[in-house]
């Protein structure tokens, strides 16, 4: 079954597919599943808010 989209935003898109939910960020390349719907909205909400500060890709790598 395809993701279906929920919330398409700025930054960072809210998808479902039954009661997997998926959170993605085009700025930081965030890619993150899981059940609990609210947590998924919460994590939406902050990657779409100008005050969130993604960490890119290249540098998440270099931090860690």
């Amino acid at each position: 079954m395809p993701f279906e989209v929920i919330t398409k935003g700025t930054h960072a898109d809210l998808l479902r597919d039954g009661k997997t939910y998926r959170v993605t960020c085009r700025r930081c390349g965030l890619l993150r599943e899981t059940t609990d719907k609210s947590q998924a909205q919460i994590e939406t909400k902050n990657h779409n808010s100008t005050q969130h500060i993604c960490v890119s890709p290249s540098r998440r790598s270099a931090l860690y």
